[in-house]
């Protein structure tokens, strides 16, 4: 048995895919590790990893994929800081579950070993969003390390037990440089005389 923090599996609750002709992805995959536990969801667009911690008598396990209503019953009303999982008896929290019948996809292979670019890119505003809940939940800020048109890793200040890695949107245009706000105005601020300012108090 071991212990998930609850605020790190309603964050990769997020992350899950909610599309029924890829139900493999509709639930939070567990795997044992030299390290611990991984937790890993994914969308496809995005993808959440998280490092539990586990003691001696976490025995090696065959990896498994809980349902996302599973992983949602558990959490309605929870209070508690952690949720316990018994891996051979499939019970979260004290819920009994049957594991998704299907192989979660390799999620190694988007962990590519290439410095990362710098080079700017575009990313869906809802999947921005997201993030932004995921700051909430941990209490952390959160740093999205560009990497052009690859995978960007998304780190969270004083947090070493979770990342994200976020899919570039493909954009059909190209986008023209700026180099001051001023570009972005133009027009709308150009004038030939004095703005007349009131203050009214």
């Amino acid at each position: 048995m071991f212990e998930v923090k609850t605020e790190l599996l309603k964050s990769a609750l997020l992350f899950s895919s909610k599309e029924k002709s890829r139900y493999y992805l509709n639930g939070v995959y567990f795997e044992k590790t030299e390290a611990g536990v991984a937790m890993i969801t994914t969308d496809g667009h995005r993808m959440f990893v998280a490092k539990i911690e586990v003691d001696d008598a976490c025995s090696n396990f065959e990896p498994f994929i809980v349902p996302n209503e599973i992983i949602k019953q558990v959490l309605t009303g929870h209070k508690g800081t952690t949720v316990l999982i018994n891996e051979w008896d499939k019970i979260i929290g004290n819920i009994h579950f049957a594991p998704i019948d299907g192989t979660f996809p390799n999620w190694r292979r988007v962990l590519v070993t290439e410095p990362v670019s710098d080079e700017p890119a575009q990313f869906n505003p809802v999947y921005i969003g997201d993030i932004g809940k995921v700051n909430k939940l941990l209490k952390t800020q959160s740093t999205i390390h560009y990497n052009g048109i690859k995978p960007a890793p998304i780190t969270f200040t004083s947090r070493d037990d979770c990342f994200l890695i976020l899919m570039p949107m493909k954009c059909e245009k190209s986008v023209e440089p700026i180099t001051t706000i001023k570009d972005i105005a133009g027009v709308f601020i150009e004038t030939t005389s004095e703005p007349d300012l009131k203050i009214v108090k």
